[in-house]
C-alpha cells in the first residue's frame, strides 16, 4: 500500500514541478512497485497516475517505460483489464500515434501495442473518441503492410473489435473496407498460424452474419474446422485461445452452430485433452460448450456426458461462471454419484466467495451456482435443508450480503436463500 501512495504522490509532485530530483523520485516509486508486486493486490489507485504517464509524450523514456512495464504486470489479472483499457486506451492510442509518426521501428511503440493487445483480449471498447478513432485509422493501414507490427495490429483489431459495435461500425463506415475485406482474405493464405487465426477472427467479428461472412465461412465450412482444429492442436497457448474465441463467435449463427453438429469436430472437440489444460483455456471450453448446449440442447448435450461434466467441474477453480453457466443448461445429470459431488462441489463455490465485497461476478457466480443447486437438489434435499446448511457454514454472511444485492437476486437465489 505504501508504495502504491508513494506512486500516487510522486507523480503528483512530478507534474507540478519537472526536475531532476522529482523525476528520479518518480522513477525509484515506480520501480519500488514493480520489485514488490503482487498479482492479489488492489492498485487501481495506480491507474490514474499511469494513464497519465503513458499519454505523456514529453515524459522520461525511462518513466515510460517503467510504467509500460508495471501495466503489463497488471493486465495478466484478467479482472483488471476491462477497467485498465477503459482508463488508458485513449492514453495508449495517443502514444502509440506519436511514436509511429516519430519511428516506426521504435521499441516503445512495440511495448504499447504489446500492452493494447493484452489489455484488450477479454475486454470491451465502450468509446470510441478522437484518438481511439486515429488509432483504428492507423492499425488499418499498418495491416496493408508486410511489417513487424502485422501480427500485433491484427491482434488488437481483433480484440477491439470483438466486443464493441461502436469499433465495428467505425471501421465499416471506412471507404477502404471493400479492401480491408479482401486483405484479410488475402491473409488467410499466410504460413503462420498467428496471422491466420487474426485473420478469422477480425473478420468474423465485422460480418459473421452478412452474405460476405457466411460465403467465407460457411461455404468452405469443411476447411474452416479443419483448419480451426489443425490450430487447436499447436502447442501455443494463445493460439488455442484465439481458436476458442472464434468457435464462441461461429455459435452467434445458427447455421454454423448446425455445422457443429453436422460433423465430427465437437466429438473429437470433447473427447480432447483441453479441458484438463491450462485454466484460461478450460475458461473457453466451458463457454462454447454452454453456447453449444443452449444453442441445440438435444444434439450438443448427449455429447457432455455425466463423466465429462464431473471432469470439467472436477478442474475448475470455485469462482469459475463459465462452468456454472455450462452446467446450469445441462443439468440435471442422471448419474446419482455425479450429481451428489455436483451438489458438494455448488455448495462448496458459495462458501469460499468472498462475499464481503460485491462484483458483477460474484453476483453472476452465485446466481448461477444456486440455479443448478435449484435443479440438483429437487430429488436430493429441499431447499430449506441447503438454507440451513449455509447458515450454518456462513451465519448471517449470506443474507446480509443478499438483502444488499440488486435484481440478479430476484431469481434463483432468492428462492433458494430465502
Amino acid at each position: 500500500m505504501v508504495a502504491k501512495l508513494n506512486l500516487v504522490g510522486a507523480y503528483e509532485i512530478f507534474k507540478s514541478s519537472r526536475t531532476e530530483d522529482t523525476l528520479v523520485q518518480l522513477s525509484r516509486s515506480i520501480e519500488e512497485v514493480l520489485t514488490d508486486f503482487h498479482p492479489d493486490v488492489d492498485y487501481s489507485c495506480m491507474y490514474g497516475a499511469v494513464s497519465e504517464i503513458v499519454g505523456d509524450t514529453t515524459v522520461n523514456s525511462l518513466i515510460l517505460t517503467q510504467t509500460l512495464s508495471l501495466l503489463s504486470q497488471l493486465v495478466k489479472e484478467p479482472s483488471r483489464r476491462q477497467r485498465l483499457l477503459d482508463m488508458t486506451l485513449s492514453s495508449l492510442a495517443h502514444q502509440i500515434l506519436y511514436r509511429y509518426r516519430q519511428q516506426p521501428s521504435d521499441s516503445i511503440l512495440r511495448m504499447c501495442l504489446d500492452l493494447l493487445k493484452e489489455a484488450s483480449f477479454d475486454a470491451s471498447v465502450r468509446n470510441v473518441d478522437e484518438r481511439t478513432a486515429r488509432l483504428l485509422d492507423l492499425l488499418i493501414r499498418i495491416i496493408f503492410k508486410d511489417s513487424d507490427l502485422l501480427d500485433v495490429s491484427l491482434c488488437i483489431l481483433s480484440n477491439l473489435s470483438r466486443n464493441s459495435l461502436l469499433v465495428q461500425s467505425h471501421i465499416k463506415s471506412m471507404e477502404c473496407i471493400r479492401n480491408v475485406y479482401t486483405r484479410l482474405t488475402s491473409l488467410l493464405s499466410s504460413d503462420d498460424y498467428r496471422i491466420i487465426i487474426f485473420s478469422l477472427s477480425f473478420f468474423a467479428s465485422l460480418c459473421l452474419t452478412e452474405d460476405l461472412g457466411k460465403k467465407l465461412f460457411l461455404s468452405n465450412i469443411g476447411e474452416t474446422f479443419t483448419l480451426v482444429t489443425n490450430m487447436l492442436a499447436d502447442t501455443d497457448p494463445e493460439i488455442k485461445l484465439y481458436c476458442l474465441d472464434l468457435l464462441i463467435d461461429f455459435t452467434r449463427s445458427e447455421a454454423m452452430v448446425s455445422a457443429f453438429h453436422d460433423c465430427s469436430l465437437l466429438d473429437d472437440f470433447v473427447n480432447s485433452d483441453l479441458i484438463t489444460g491450462d485454466p484460461l483455456i478450460r475458461d473457453k471450453v466451458c463457454r462454447l460448450l454452454g453456447e453449444l448446449v443452449k444453442r441445440n440442447p438435444e444434439k450438443a448435450s448427449t455429447l457432455l456426458s455425466s463423466e465429462l461434466v464431473g471432469e470439467i467441474v472436477d478442474q475448475v477453480g470455485p469462482d469459475t461462471v463459465s462452468i456454472l453457466s455450462l452446467l446450469s443448461v445441462v443439468l440435471p445429470i442422471e448419474d446419482q454419484e455425479i450429481s451428489s459431488n455436483l451438489i458438494s462441489f455448488l455448495v462448496n463455490i458459495l462458501e469460499n466467495i468472498p462475499l464481503h465485497t460485491v462484483s458483477e461476478r460474484r453476483y453472476e457466480c452465485v446466481t448461477l451456482a444456486c440455479q443448478c443447486l435449484s435443479v440438483l437438489l429437487q430429488d436430493n434435499l429441499s431447499r430449506k435443508d441447503v438454507t440451513t446448511h449455509l447458515s450454518e457454514c456462513l451465519p448471517g454472511t449470506v443474507t446480509e450480503w443478499l438483502d444488499s444485492a440488486p435484481n440478479p437476486f430476484d431469481g434463483e437465489a432468492g428462492k433458494l436463500y430465502r
